[in-house]
Protein backbone atom coordinates (compact mmCIF):
# COMPACT_ATOMS: atom_id res chain seq x y z
CA UNK A 1 0.00 0.00 0.00
CA UNK A 2 1.53 3.22 -1.01
CA UNK A 3 0.06 6.73 0.86
CA UNK A 4 -0.17 10.24 0.14
CA UNK A 5 0.71 12.85 2.67
CA UNK A 6 -1.05 16.03 3.71
CA UNK A 7 0.01 19.54 4.91
CA UNK A 8 -1.33 23.04 5.18
CA UNK A 9 -2.00 25.17 7.76
CA UNK A 10 -4.73 24.60 10.46
CA UNK A 11 -8.63 24.52 8.99
CA UNK A 12 -7.71 23.30 5.19
CA UNK A 13 -9.30 19.96 5.57
CA UNK A 14 -6.20 17.80 6.58
CA UNK A 15 -8.19 15.80 9.32
CA UNK A 16 -11.39 15.91 7.18
CA UNK A 17 -9.68 14.64 4.45
CA UNK A 18 -7.33 11.51 6.43
CA UNK A 19 -10.49 10.88 8.36
CA UNK A 20 -12.72 10.45 5.31
CA UNK A 21 -10.35 7.98 3.62
CA UNK A 22 -10.26 5.99 6.90
CA UNK A 23 -13.77 5.86 6.72
CA UNK A 24 -13.79 4.38 2.98
CA UNK A 25 -11.43 1.65 3.78
CA UNK A 26 -7.70 3.45 3.92
CA UNK A 27 -5.10 2.51 5.89
CA UNK A 28 -4.39 5.04 8.62
CA UNK A 29 -0.31 6.16 9.76
CA UNK A 30 -1.57 9.62 11.82
CA UNK A 31 -3.02 12.73 10.94
CA UNK A 32 -1.12 16.00 12.81
CA UNK A 33 1.88 13.88 14.01
CA UNK A 34 3.78 11.87 12.32
CA UNK A 35 7.88 11.10 11.67
CA UNK A 36 9.28 11.09 7.83
CA UNK A 37 12.12 9.89 6.75
CA UNK A 38 13.99 10.00 3.60
CA UNK A 39 13.07 6.84 1.57
CA UNK A 40 9.98 8.79 1.97
CA UNK A 41 8.26 6.87 4.34
CA UNK A 42 5.78 8.17 7.17
CA UNK A 43 5.68 6.29 10.28
CA UNK A 44 2.60 6.67 12.94
CA UNK A 45 3.06 8.12 16.31
CA UNK A 46 -0.14 8.46 17.88
CA UNK A 47 -3.20 6.39 15.97
CA UNK A 48 -5.26 9.17 16.93
CA UNK A 49 -7.62 11.95 15.10
CA UNK A 50 -8.67 15.80 16.10
CA UNK A 51 -11.62 17.28 14.26
CA UNK A 52 -13.21 20.59 14.99
CA UNK A 53 -16.36 20.01 16.74
CA UNK A 54 -18.21 21.31 13.75
CA UNK A 55 -17.03 18.52 11.53
CA UNK A 56 -17.43 15.58 14.11
CA UNK A 57 -20.74 14.97 12.89
CA UNK A 58 -19.53 13.97 9.73
CA UNK A 59 -17.90 10.62 11.28
CA UNK A 60 -20.32 9.26 13.66
CA UNK A 61 -18.59 6.06 14.37
CA UNK A 62 -15.70 8.05 15.62
CA UNK A 63 -17.01 10.57 17.30
CA UNK A 64 -20.46 9.73 18.65
CA UNK A 65 -19.78 7.98 21.93
CA UNK A 66 -16.85 10.67 23.45
CA UNK A 67 -17.74 13.26 25.58
CA UNK A 68 -18.47 16.65 24.57
CA UNK A 69 -16.05 19.26 26.70
CA UNK A 70 -16.48 22.00 23.84
CA UNK A 71 -15.02 25.50 26.00
CA UNK A 72 -15.43 27.40 21.97
CA UNK A 73 -15.79 26.31 18.39
CA UNK A 74 -12.26 26.65 17.89
CA UNK A 75 -11.37 23.15 20.44
CA UNK A 76 -11.02 19.94 18.45
CA UNK A 77 -12.38 16.69 19.56
CA UNK A 78 -9.55 13.69 20.09
CA UNK A 79 -10.05 10.29 19.34
CA UNK A 80 -8.13 7.65 19.91
CA UNK A 81 -8.82 4.94 16.40
CA UNK A 82 -7.48 1.87 17.55
CA UNK A 83 -10.62 1.45 19.75
CA UNK A 84 -12.64 1.69 16.18
CA UNK A 85 -10.43 0.88 13.26
CA UNK A 86 -7.49 -1.22 15.10
CA UNK A 87 -6.64 -3.47 11.32
CA UNK A 88 -6.97 -0.06 9.29
CA UNK A 89 -3.63 0.95 11.28
CA UNK A 90 -0.34 1.09 9.86
CA UNK A 91 2.76 1.55 11.46
CA UNK A 92 4.38 2.97 8.51
CA UNK A 93 3.71 3.57 4.70
CA UNK A 94 5.54 4.59 1.83
CA UNK A 95 4.69 8.25 0.47
CA UNK A 96 3.94 8.56 -2.85
CA UNK A 97 2.68 12.54 -3.42
CA UNK A 98 2.13 15.35 -0.75
CA UNK A 99 -1.68 17.03 -1.34
CA UNK A 100 -2.40 20.30 -0.24
CA UNK A 101 -6.05 20.64 0.54
CA UNK A 102 -7.94 23.35 0.18
CA UNK A 103 -11.31 23.64 0.78
CA UNK A 104 -14.07 24.56 -2.46
CA UNK A 105 -17.38 24.43 -3.16
CA UNK A 106 -18.48 22.22 -5.38
CA UNK A 107 -19.08 19.07 -4.64
CA UNK A 108 -17.09 17.05 -5.77
CA UNK A 109 -13.43 16.58 -4.72
CA UNK A 110 -10.27 16.99 -7.48
CA UNK A 111 -6.87 17.66 -8.22
CA UNK A 112 -4.71 20.05 -9.59
CA UNK A 113 -0.49 19.43 -9.92
CA UNK A 114 1.74 21.96 -7.69
CA UNK A 115 4.63 22.64 -7.87
CA UNK A 116 7.55 21.87 -5.69
CA UNK A 117 7.62 25.59 -4.40
CA UNK A 118 3.52 25.48 -3.52
CA UNK A 119 4.26 22.10 -1.70
CA UNK A 120 6.77 23.56 0.12
CA UNK A 121 5.31 26.47 1.21
CA UNK A 122 2.20 24.38 2.21
CA UNK A 123 4.28 22.17 4.34
CA UNK A 124 6.89 24.18 5.51
CA UNK A 125 5.08 26.49 8.25
CA UNK A 126 2.35 23.78 9.75
CA UNK A 127 5.96 21.82 9.79
CA UNK A 128 8.45 24.13 11.05
CA UNK A 129 7.01 26.08 13.87
CA UNK A 130 6.23 22.75 15.67
CA UNK A 131 9.58 22.15 15.97
CA UNK A 132 11.78 23.13 19.06
CA UNK A 133 14.73 25.54 18.26
CA UNK A 134 15.88 27.01 14.84
CA UNK A 135 16.91 23.94 12.48
CA UNK A 136 17.52 24.73 9.19
CA UNK A 137 18.11 21.17 8.06
CA UNK A 138 14.65 20.59 8.71
CA UNK A 139 13.76 22.75 6.05
CA UNK A 140 16.49 21.06 3.52
CA UNK A 141 14.53 17.61 4.17
CA UNK A 142 10.83 19.13 3.37
CA UNK A 143 12.74 20.60 0.48
CA UNK A 144 13.94 17.33 -0.46
CA UNK A 145 10.52 15.41 0.11
CA UNK A 146 8.84 17.26 -2.48
CA UNK A 147 11.48 17.52 -4.64
CA UNK A 148 11.07 13.22 -4.33
CA UNK A 149 7.16 12.78 -5.17
CA UNK A 150 4.13 14.45 -7.39
CA UNK A 151 2.50 17.42 -5.64
CA UNK A 152 -0.82 18.12 -6.06
CA UNK A 153 -3.37 20.62 -4.57
CA UNK A 154 -6.65 18.66 -3.24
CA UNK A 155 -10.05 20.81 -3.97
CA UNK A 156 -12.12 19.20 -1.25
CA UNK A 157 -15.79 18.73 -2.11
CA UNK A 158 -18.85 19.21 -0.19
CA UNK A 159 -19.26 15.65 -0.74
CA UNK A 160 -16.80 13.67 1.53
CA UNK A 161 -17.50 10.52 0.10
CA UNK A 162 -15.71 12.46 -3.20
CA UNK A 163 -12.51 12.48 -1.34
CA UNK A 164 -10.93 8.98 -1.17
CA UNK A 165 -11.62 9.02 -4.84
CA UNK A 166 -9.58 11.83 -5.14
CA UNK A 167 -6.81 10.71 -3.13
CA UNK A 168 -6.67 7.71 -4.96
CA UNK A 169 -6.51 9.59 -8.18
CA UNK A 170 -3.44 10.75 -6.75
CA UNK A 171 -1.87 7.27 -5.70
CA UNK A 172 -2.54 6.31 -8.80
CA UNK A 173 -0.74 9.12 -10.81
CA UNK A 174 1.63 9.09 -8.69
CA UNK A 175 2.63 5.60 -9.44
CA UNK A 176 3.10 6.62 -13.07
CA UNK A 177 4.68 9.57 -12.71
CA UNK A 178 7.10 7.64 -10.53
CA UNK A 179 8.05 5.07 -12.93
CA UNK A 180 7.79 7.25 -16.08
Amino acid sequence: MRIAITGGKGGTGKSTTALSCLQAGFLYAGDDYVLVDDRPVVYSLYNSAKLDSHQSHNFPALFSNRPSFRQSDLEKTLTFLYRTHPKQLAASLPIVAILLPKISHSPSSGLRRASTAQALAGLAPSTLFQLPGEDRSALHDLARLVAQVPNYVLHLGTDLETIPGAIHEAITRSKIDVVG
